[in-house]
């Protein structure tokens, strides 16, 4: 979809600026999603987003039908401006944002592009022969632990075959098991 109208941008900026509230809360139980319709039908485009909360997953889909466009799209960035930009980019096919998902082929060294993406690697194993070799990764991103699998498919090409995120409460649980100077409470 190649979106043209300054009204539109207008319309969604305003539509992501009202919902941060919500964005904000949704961060606190899973993962928040702007669900929407854009449709350029008529003399007044239009737009309406909700927001909506995954736990554990992130989802993104859009759906052109004629003049109306639907889309859902993850946003864990609470900042209107660069939700803006990321939800644009994608609304217009140039980008399938930060995420890492099954299926998705990465054409960079491996640390690079989790490093890009955000994420601090932990530990990284490698194994299996040639054309046949994958790679383990644990990372971590805004306090969140990730085991993830990746193939390679020859050199600094990789397909993501699995993302697996460490429940959200174990690690709140680890973080509230420290004393406020950063020691281990025992118990």
């Amino acid at each position: 979809m190649t979106v043209i109208s300054s009204n539109i941008r207008k319309e969604l900026f305003r539509s992501i600026n009202n919902a941060t509230g919500e964005i904000r809360e949704g961060l606190r139980y899973g993962i928040p999603h702007l669900a929407g319709e854009i449709s350029i039908e008529g003399k007044e485009p239009r737009v309406e987003v909700v927001v909506t909360v995954f736990e554990n997953t992130r989802h993104s889909l859009l759906i052109t039908d004629g003049g109306t466009v639907r889309f859902l799209f993850p946003s864990e960035d609470d900042n209107p401006h660069r939700l803006f930009m990321k939800l644009w980019m994608f609304l217009n096919g140039k980008s399938e944002g930060n995420y890492i998902r099954p299926g998705r082929i990465i054409k960079e060294p491996l640390y690079e592009a989790l490093r890009k993406r955000r994420f601090e690697v932990i530990w990284t194993s490698s194994r299996g022969a040639a054309g046949n070799e994958y790679t383990e990764v644990i990372a971590v991103r805004d306090g969140v632990r990730y085991n993830m699998l990746f193939e390679m498919l020859e050199d600094n090409t990789f397909r993501v075959i699995d993302v697996k995120e460490a429940s959200r409460t174990a690690l709140k649980q680890a973080r509230s098991s420290r004393s406020p100077n950063g020691k281990e409470r025992h118990q």
